[in-house]
């Protein structure tokens, strides 16, 4: 089923169910840069279904595993490979974050 969503998600990755139900979604956002992890809850009762920002700034986050109350999220930095004329900004590493569910 088509969710009508508030906005739409830019360039989505990973997605996992948190316990209370919700959707968990990575957004990589490949051409703003401004990677996300978003909420969603399909079960609002509503016609445009909001999305909500966990976190934002990340660099082409690319997996996420969701235990108990905690997201954890792949940053994999690989926006270089993806974006004409960012070739040589290669990142030296990447980051594995935590974020607690609200």
């Amino acid at each position: 089923t088509e969710l009508p969503l508030a906005r739409p998600l830019e360039t989505p990755d990973g997605i996992a169910l948190d316990g209370e139900g919700q959707l968990v979604v990575l957004e990589g956002a490949i051409k703003s840069g401004d990677g996300k992890i978003s909420l969603i809850d399909p079960s609002q009762p509503s016609s445009t279904i909001a999305v909500r920002t966990l976190a934002q700034g990340l660099t082409s986050p690319a997996n996420l595993t969701v235990h108990e109350s905690t997201v954890y999220v792949t940053e994999a930095r690989l926006r270089h490979r993806l974006v004409p004329g960012l070739e040589n900004q290669v990142p030296s590493d990447f980051f594995i974050r935590q974020y607690e569910l609200e």
